[in-house]
């Protein structure tokens, strides 16, 4: 049986969100941190890299440092709390995405522990990978961490930067399980209004 640990991502700003905690956002009934949980659920072991929320206590958390810089320091802050288990695989969710729980069992029934690349990552039909919906070889992710902190003398802010340093294979998705919530407009998209979640800051149109 494949055994792998688990990195959520949870700690974002939301800034287009007007600053809200989106993972406290219910879509059919369901927090999207909770999609997250489920989706990590079969992990060896697990750490949502965010701050502290009563309905997530059972799971350990940890704060990236510094604080909001990045994905990839937040990725990095998730491996080494991660470091007294090592397993070969490790999966990492942002726990901002719907069907969370469904696109990663569509991504493991694509991994195997023996092919050559470092991992294997969510791709939509428009051909958009999505890094932070994906399964990557552990020593692989660390690897191109510390070359990301070496060359560049800190840690990038996006994962998509990292994927250059990772051979990566495609897990060719459905829009719908790929995507995630980051606007006001992504809101609608799924069914929610808006106006009752955001402050009213954040329904400005903004421009472009």
């Amino acid at each position: 049986m494949m055994e792998w640990n688990a990195i959520v991502l949870a700690g974002g700003r939301a800034a287009r969100l007007g600053g809200i905690d989106k993972c406290a956002i219910e879509i059919g009934g369901r927090r999207l941190l909770d999609a997250a949980l489920a989706a990590t659920a079969g992990a060896s072991a697990r750490v949502i890299v965010g701050p502290e929320r009563r309905w997530a206590r059972d799971v350990p958390r940890v704060l990236e440092e510094p604080r909001y810089g990045g994905t990839q320091v937040a990725v990095d802050a998730g491996l080494r709390a991660l470091a007294d288990t090592p397993e070969q695989l490790t999966a990492v969710v942002a726990a901002d995405q719907p069907r969370a729980d469904d696109a990663l069992a569509e991504i493991m029934k694509e991994v195997r522990p023996q092919a050559p690349v470092d991992g294997w990552v969510a791709m939509d039909y428009g051909g958009n990978r999505h890094p932070l919906l994906a399964v990557y070889r552990t020593e692989s992710l660390r690897r191109a961490l510390a070359a990301e902190r070496a060359e560049a003398g800190r840690l990038g802010r996006q994962m998509q930067g990292l994927l250059s340093r990772l051979t990566v294979r495609p897990v060719q998705l459905l829009g719908y399980l790929c995507a995630d919530i980051d606007t006001p407009i992504e809101l609608v998209e799924h069914g929610l209004d808006p106006e009752r979640i955001l402050p009213r800051e954040a329904l400005r149109v903004q421009p472009g």
